[in-house]
């Protein structure tokens, strides 16, 4: 008891005291429980109507994307229509196209042809003119190598 420091009766706590501070304690808990439990049941509440809205916001979200999508589809429906109309005026045009370059190789072969063939009868014309020429020259030799060669006999 030497270790005690100095205390008065009144100092000292009664049954009584202890109850009365027991009591005040349960009081002090219980009231810590019902707010405790009144405070996680309106988180839970508030969480419960933010999750709500939030599915909500989401739904909302689904149908604007959902709209979006659709908007999306028609509008690449209509880019697919026009670039298959545009590859439709492609080959219309090349095949008109490959119609009239078909025809101007015909013309232009038809040309070739017809100078060919001036060219063939022009050479032609002239192969006969040298040959008669030739001819007249190799009988005109032959005619003086055979007047020479009588001459000489």
């Amino acid at each position: 008891m030497d270790h005690l420091p100095p205390v008065g009766w009144a100092d000292v706590a009664t049954k009584g005291d202890i109850e009365g501070l027991r009591a005040a304690t349960k009081a002090d808990i219980e009231g810590l429980r019902a707010a405790t439990k009144a405070d996680v049941e309106g988180f839970r509440a508030a969480t419960k109507a933010d999750i709500e809205g939030f599915r909500a916001e989401m739904a909302s979200f689904r149908a604007v994307t959902k709209s979006d999508i659709e908007g999306l589809r028609g509008e690449m429906e209509g880019f697919r229509a026009v670039t298959k109309s545009d590859i439709e005026g492609l080959r219309a045009e090349i095949e008109s196209f490959r119609v009239v370059t078909q025809s101007d190789f015909r013309e232009f072969g038809s040309r070739i042809d017809g100078r060919f063939d001036a060219f063939r009868a022009e050479f032609e014309k002239r192969m006969n003119e040298q040959t008669r020429v030739m001819l007249f020259s190799m009988f005109s030799m032959f005619v003086g190598a055979v007047g020479v060669l009588s001459q000489m006999a």
